[in-house]
């Protein structure tokens, strides 16, 4: 670590220019080779720690061992160190060339077909969208034409019912005019009885005192009948008495 006294410069080597860190490549587990490089006498070129022994897993030096900042955080790492393996053979590079072309043309067409599969995921989506959309106004408007029938249908059978009502209202009224009719033709016809049951009740009375006067009439002129036929009786024996006398005279 560099150190300053009181106004001197410090006789330590100045830090490396950042843009001069190499570029790490990218990596591939290996538990042969992994962890801190406690045998290596390097150190990283920021921080002045001890490396980190990784695997190559990228290009034409997959496979190759090499040493990198042991910083995790990717911003502080000051990046590649050296390389512990020799560069591969050209046959060996080719190869590894030939492979990584076809991955990455593999995953470029796996990527082409993504894209491709998320295109149509979004066409479809946009369709069903559209179709959820149309369902919705039209299911709007199914229950709208549903409410307004319903209304109408209620409004029509209140008025039917009102109609009813009225004419059943015009119905109770002729009805009950008529039954004032038939009370007050009962009244008239109660009041014509009592009027006659009055009428005969005097006529009773003059004929019952008629009758008396007739029967005590006819009792009088029985008994002036009776009367005069006993007077009868009599002369009709004086003059059966006196033919009878004749008779025998003869």
């Amino acid at each position: 670590m560099p150190s300053w006294n009181d106004g001197e410069s410090s006789n330590a080597s100045p830090l490396p220019d950042l843009t001069d860190i190499d570029y790490a490549p990218d990596t591939v587990d290996d538990t042969a080779f992994c962890g801190i490089a406690l045998d290596c006498p390097k150190i990283c070129r920021v921080h002045n720690l001890q490396l980190r022994k990784c695997v190559a897993f990228q290009g034409t030096d997959t496979g190759r061992k090499f040493y990198m900042c042991q910083i995790q955080n990717h911003v502080m790492n000051c990046g590649f160190n050296s390389w512990l393996d020799p560069e591969w053979p050209e046959t060996l590079k080719n190869a590894l060339a030939t492979l990584w072309e076809k991955y990455h043309r593999g995953n470029s067409l796996r990527i082409d077909e993504r894209i491709e599969n998320a295109n149509l995921v979004k066409e479809i989506t946009d369709e069903k969208i559209k179709i959820e959309k149309k369902y919705s106004s039209l299911v709007g408007d199914v229950n709208k034409f549903m409410d307004d029938t319903e209304i109408k249908i209620q409004k029509d059978n209140y008025d039917n019912i009102m109609g009813k009502t009225e004419d059943q209202k015009g119905e109770v009224e002729a009805l009950k005019e008529e039954v004032a009719n038939l009370k007050e033709a009962q009244k008239t016809q109660a009041m014509v009885m009592r009027n006659r049951e009055v009428r005969w009740g005097d006529e009773r009375e003059f004929l019952k005192k008629g009758n008396k006067k007739l029967k005590k009439k006819l009792e009088y002129k029985v008994q002036y009948l009776i009367h005069e036929g006993q007077d009868n009786k009599d002369n009709l024996m004086r003059i059966k008495e006196i033919c009878d006398e004749d008779q025998g005279n003869v």
